[in-house]
């Protein structure tokens, strides 16, 4: 069995990779959204 990339499976690694991207950094992102900006830059 000869193993291909197909096109589809291409987009679908890519779409797979960007929402891992989005869902594990919107978290982080949305704490240091709320994390009071003095008490960030005492730290």
């Amino acid at each position: 069995m000869d193993p291909r990339v197909t096109h589809r499976i291409l987009a679908s690694g890519m779409v797979f990779a960007l929402m891992m991207g989005l869902i594990g950094g919107f978290l982080p992102a949305l704490r240091a959204a709320r994390f009071p900006l003095i008490d960030a830059l005492r730290q």
